[in-house]
């Protein structure tokens, strides 16, 4: 977010600083047969995916730096949601200029449960490739196999759903893997306050909301190294953090916390901590308030 004051004038202009999105190959087929009605083979897919990343790295990137350089140099002031973003601004802009403001989640709409009495695991997201839904069903046989009386949650729609749900049989852990669907905000803050951790195995994303909600809802958070989401949780105190695509590290996170309950319970009421004191939207809220009374007040 990009805020500009001039003669008690305010305007403001919103955008993403950080890289775009992984695309897959299935994304980029479904992206061109929508607008080109031409369905490619999974071989003419993988080549846009390598010619679309080159693309990328060698003109969009340096295209869109330049242009956002150019839009930040005119800001009396430049808001990021988050410290990872604040990095990034500051190889555009003076540091002087930048002020961060958390991104937040309303912590009163979720009720913390005892992960130490739970058993099961949560999972929340749009069924597509760049969410690692695959990763986490690859990770998962290990887990039920030593630990049956567990389930996986599954909670979202998409694409994905019946390949999702065939691997889970191909796997022999259907009976353990409850793929929801979209469901309604009182189940899903239920599902939240009563499972063992939530499990977010994405392999890119931005600011990652649903972490925030996870944490509010206290209980611990298996997430992978991803940018935006490097200072939310951190490794050993609010969950524990894996490598992207990493199946294995994946079910040794959530074997280790259905093996050691009260680790779990202490992460997740460091979780909940963190997100009522560093991430609750009035903390947001009011930090916008006193920039934009700074600007206005100039």
């Amino acid at each position: 977010m990009i805020a500009t004051g001039a003669n008690c004038r305010m305007k403001t202009c919103i955008g993403p600083v950080q890289p775009p999105h992984l695309v897959d190959p299935y994304s980029m087929s479904n992206l061109v047969s929508k607008y080109l009605h031409w369905s490619p083979s999974p071989y003419i897919a993988d080549m846009f995916e390598d010619q679309i990343s080159l693309l990328r790295e060698r003109l969009y990137n340096p295209v869109r730096n330049w242009g956002m350089k150019q839009t930040l140099k005119q800001a009396d002031v430049v808001i990021a949601v988050n410290d990872a973003t604040a990095s990034l601004l500051e190889e555009m802009v003076d540091a002087a200029t930048i002020e961060t403001a958390h991104y937040g989640v309303d912590a009163s709409r979720f009720t913390p449960g005892d992960p130490a009495e739970a058993y099961d695991f949560v999972a929340i997201g749009s069924l597509i490739p760049r969410k690692g839904f695959a990763t986490l069903l690859r990770a998962w046989p290990s887990v039920s196999e030593t630990h049956p009386d567990s389930r996986l949650h599954i909670l979202g729609d998409g694409p994905l759903r019946p390949q999702l749900m065939e691997m889970a049989r191909d796997r022999g852990v259907a009976e353990s893997v409850n793929i929801h669907g979209f469901v309604p905000r009182t189940k899903l803050t239920d599902l939240l306050a009563s499972c063992r951790a939530f499990v977010h195995p994405t392999l890119s994303e931005g600011f990652p909301h649903v972490r925030l909600e996870a944490m509010a809802s206290g209980v611990p958070v298996i997430g992978t190294d991803i940018l935006g989401a490097r200072e939310m949780v951190r490794d050993g105190q609010e969950g524990i953090i894996v490598e992207v695509g990493a199946a294995d590290q994946l079910s040794a996170a959530m074997t280790h916390l259905l093996e050691h309950p009260k680790t779990a319970r202490k992460m997740g009421e460091r979780a909940r901590t963190r997100a009522v004191s560093k991430y609750d939207w009035g903390h947001f809220g009011s930090k916008i308030g006193r920039i934009y009374d700074g600007l206005l007040g100039n």
